[in-house]
């Protein structure tokens, strides 16, 4: 039997572990013969038909997520029009919900699996000419005579200790710049609008799967490790013995991992602050800093020493911190979401992600739409439009603020700036995205360059901090812009730097110190003076700095 698996990702540069997983569960049955396709949701379906037919498929298998399912169900339906004969048969977080209305939408479609495949996968495709024979449970089909059967249980979750290695599958892709790895399945907390909340509970993997997991990874020179588990330290003891490995025994890889707040301990705490750079990147959930609106969504409040964890990690320098939030929760309004945005104020990570809250297929939420006044797209991704507490034109504004998030503050060039006026004035965010709204008008959602930002965000500050524009003017020099291209009237200087100029900064022994130019800033009330010397447009030494003060 040639079983073909749809590989659908967002990039290239993505991968998933399902394939290599599931294939690992039934690599024993050596009449099948898997092939995998890879290819992207910008592709042309017809192209992806055209590779998916070369593999003369019996069964077609793939895993459907949130921006993924669409150009699935594209591919799916011609293969089945070209092919009447092929099983077609899906899983994947998109299928948690109705199984009988989809299969009625999406008639080319012969089975959903709802929950994990691995404890199924070989029993199915071994049924797939009748898959009324099944034995196992989480399967919906279309019988033979096309009626249609739905089983509203979930598939049996496997134990940690029996689920597959995927890096014993051949599948496993280490052509891509990251590995992703699993040390435990499940979550321990039932928040409303997670997938997740649906897991019957946290299984954990011992450490010598991750150790030969890691090793071999190492063998193909692969240093970027993303970890998947839904909460990394959950439960912290384990925790620490992971990242204690992590740090002490790989130390060239970089690993990516999300952190609950309200679960770290001091001992976790120190380890990270133990990392040199590029060993760690931390993720945290925030979602909300309101202890109410958590509450709602069966989520633990945002407690003082969750804060005061938080707090802890944003000030490691050799860590970057990651925190997301949501708009759009149910009880929280656009007064919530910007208190939340001050909040964060205090705690200054190195970059924000702001989502719109998302209803997904099966989650208990789906459940309380009514009770809550959501109203959201039925369509992928299934963003909320408007809630009973957040109007739809307050949910625009707040991707609005979502977009200068990721455009200014999330930017490293201009962050330092931003974060130094924030901590003065916790509204910055809201205030900038006022004036960027005003000033742009139709052309605040049209992609932006890093100059034109540059000279934005310079013009607000001038208005709501001079000292801080001066600050990004230095910036824009720093970071090997053009030097009379800059924010301020600036000119090669040619002469002596006056003598009661104050020296602020020098490298004296530096190599290039004959072949640097002066450049002189006329800032809002200081002359300042910087001799640089510019290799290229992204290495640009600052040789040594000087001011006056003017009158």
């Amino acid at each position: 039997m040639n079983i073909t698996w749809l590989s659908l990702n967002a990039s290239y540069s993505h991968s998933s572990l399902a394939l290599p997983l599931l294939h690992r569960a039934c690599m024993h049955r050596k009449d099948w013969n898997w092939q995998a396709i890879h290819s992207t949701i910008n592709d042309k379906p017809n192209a992806i038909v055209s590779k998916c037919l070369s593999t003369k498929p019996d069964v077609l298998l793939a895993t459907a997520y949130l921006f993924t399912v669409e150009a699935i169900l594209k591919v799916g339906e011609r293969l089945k029009t070209l092919q009447p004969d092929l099983k077609i048969i899906l899983g994947g977080p998109e299928f948690l919900g109705d199984h009988t209305a989809f299969l009625q939408k999406y008639p080319f479609v012969d089975g959903l699996l709802r929950g994990e495949g691995e404890a199924v996968i070989e029993s199915i495709l071994a049924n797939t000419r009748d898959l009324s024979k099944v034995s196992v449970s989480g399967l919906s089909f279309r019988n033979n005579s096309g009626d249609i059967v739905e089983d509203s249980r979930f598939a049996p979750e496997l134990d940690a200790s029996d689920l597959p290695d995927p890096f014993e599958s051949p599948f496993l892709d280490f052509t891509k710049s990251f590995v992703q790895i699993e040390t435990s399945r499940g979550c321990t907390s039932k928040c409303s609008f997670c997938t997740s909340a649906l897991s019957q509970g946290l299984r954990t993997y011992p450490i010598e799967v991750t150790r030969s997991q890691l090793d071999l990874t190492r063998t193909h020179g692969i240093k970027e490790i993303r970890i998947l588990d839904r909460t990394f330290n959950t439960p912290p003891q384990r925790a620490y013995e992971f990242l204690k490995c992590f740090l002490e025994e790989y130390p060239e890889m970089n690993f990516h991992l999300e952190l609950y707040p309200n679960l770290l301990n001091e001992e976790i705490l120190e380890l990270c602050s133990q990392a040199k750079p590029g060993q760690l990147h931390l993720e945290v959930g925030l979602q909300s800093t309101s202890s109410d609106i958590l509450k709602g969504i069966q989520r633990a409040s945002f407690s003082r020493r969750a804060q005061t964890s938080l707090k802890t990690l944003c000030e490691m320098s050799s860590v970057p911190v990651h925190v997301d939030l949501i708009i759009g929760l149910p009880g929280q309004s656009l007064e919530d979401f910007l208190n939340d945005l001050e909040t964060l104020s205090r705690f200054q990570p190195e970059e924000i992600q702001l989502e719109v809250l998302k209803i997904l297929k099966g989650t208990p939420l789906e459940t309380q739409l009514t009770d809550r006044g959501i109203k959201f797209s039925d369509s992928p991704p299934y963003d909320v439009l408007e809630t009973d507490l957040f109007s739809f034109e307050e949910l625009n504004y707040g991707m609005q603020i979502s977009k200068v998030l990721d455009d200014y503050y999330n930017c490293l060039e201009l962050q330092p700036t931003l974060q130094d006026v924030w901590i003065k004035n916790p509204s910055l965010i809201r205030d900038l995205s006022d004036f960027l709204i005003k000033k742009q008008g139709d052309q605040f959602s049209a992609p932006t360059s890093l100059s034109k930002r540059y000279h934005l965000l310079h013009e607000f500050l001038l208005i709501h901090e001079k000292s801080a524009a001066d600050q990004l003017a230095i910036s824009w020099v720093r970071a090997g812009h053009t030097p009379l291209k800059g924010l301020v009237p600036t000119s090669l200087w040619k002469t002596d730097v006056p003598t009661d100029a104050k020296c602020l900064h020098q490298k004296a022994d530096h190599p290039y110190q004959r072949d640097a130019k002066v450049y002189h800033l006329n800032l809002s009330n200081t002359d300042h003076w910087l001799k640089i010397y510019r290799k290229d447009q992204q290495r640009t030494h600052i040789l040594k700095e000087w001011s006056i003060l003017r009158d």
